[in-house]
C-alpha cells in the first residue's frame, strides 16, 4: 500500500512538472506561432539566459534540493533544473534536457545528442529539434542555434563536415570550450556503464548493425526521474500484491 501510494504520488509530481514546462514554454512563445528552428533558437537562447548557473547553485538551493541533485543517479528532470537550477555534473545536459521538454510541450520533435573525444567519453551535450526531414542543432548551454552556409539551420553531420563553419560560429564566443566539437557524435551514451554498455552496444551492432544502433536514442523515462520512480513502486507494488494473492 505504501509503495503504491509513493508511486501515485511521484506520478502527480511528474504530471505537475508537465504542466510547469508547458507553462513556461507558452510564456516564451507568448502568443507568437514560431517555425520549428525559431523556436529552437528562441529557446537554447532562454536556456543559457535564465536558467541558473551551477555556480551560484548553493546559494539558491534549499539543503533538501541540494541533496537530492547529488543522491539522484539519474540526472534532474527538466521541472528541477526550471526551478532550481542545472545539475551539478554540467550544466550543458541539466540546460538540453529543458530546451527537448519545451520543443516536446510546444509539439516539435526533439532529441539530445552527445560529442565524444577522442577516447568516446561524452564531454558535452547538444539538443536537436525535427523540422521537417532534419534534426538541427542548438547549443543550450551557450545559446547556439547553428546554421549552414545558406542560413538554413544546420545538423550535426553538417557542422561535422566543415569544421571552418562552425568554427565561424563558435570562436567568438567567450568561454567555448575548442574540445566540443562533432567529429564523434552519439545519441546514447554507450559508456555510461563501464563494460555493461560496450558490451551491449557491440551485440547489438551485430544484430542490427552500426547504422540502426546508431539511431538508437536514450528511453525517454530516463529524462523524467519522478515518472522513472513511479513506475519502480507501481511495479513492485503490483509485486507484492500478486505475491500476497498467491500466498493466499
Amino acid at each position: 500500500m505504501l509503495l503504491a501510494l509513493l508511486g501515485a504520488t511521484l506520478f502527480a509530481a511528474h504530471v505537475n512538472e508537465l504542466h510547469l514546462i508547458a507553462r513556461v514554454a507558452e510564456r516564451i512563445d507568448a502568443g507568437r506561432v514560431l517555425a520549428g528552428d525559431e523556436r529552437l533558437a528562441t529557446y537554447v537562447r532562454f536556456a543559457r539566459d535564465g536558467l541558473y548557473d551551477p555556480q551560484g547553485l548553493a546559494e539558491v538551493q534549499p539543503w533538501p534540493i541540494r541533496i537530492y541533485y547529488r543522491l539522484n543517479p539519474l540526472h534532474p528532470g527538466a521541472g528541477d533544473v526550471l526551478q532550481w537550477g542545472s545539475d551539478y555534473r554540467g550544466s550543458c545536459g541539466s540546460h538540453s534536457r529543458v530546451v527537448a521538454a519545451m520543443l516536446r510541450a510546444r509539439g516539435t520533435p526533439s532529441r539530445l545528442r552527445l560529442l565524444l573525444d577522442e577516447r568516446m567519453k561524452s564531454v558535452h551535450t547538444v539538443v536537436e529539434a525535427r523540422v521537417g526531414d532534419r534534426w538541427i542543432v542548438g547549443d543550450a548551454e551557450y545559446g547556439i542555434a547553428f546554421r549552414g552556409r545558406d542560413g538554413v539551420p544546420a545538423t550535426a553531420a553538417d557542422l561535422a563536415a566543415d569544421s571552418a563553419l562552425f568554427h565561424a560560429q563558435v570562436d567568438t564566443i567567450p568561454g567555448y570550450n575548442p574540445h566540443f566539437v562533432y567529429a564523434s557524435t552519439t545519441l546514447l551514451n554507450w559508456h555510461k556503464i563501464p563494460v555493461i554498455l560496450p558490451s551491449i552496444h557491440a551485440v547489438l551492432v551485430r544484430i542490427l548493425g552500426p547504422e540502426r544502433v546508431a539511431r538508437l536514442v536514450r528511453p525517454s523515462i530516463w529524462m523524467w526521474p519522478r515518472a522513472f520512480y513511479a513506475l519502480v513502486c507501481l511495479i513492485l507494488a503490483a509485486g507484492c500484491a500478486l505475491g500476497a494473492v498467491a500466498r493466499s
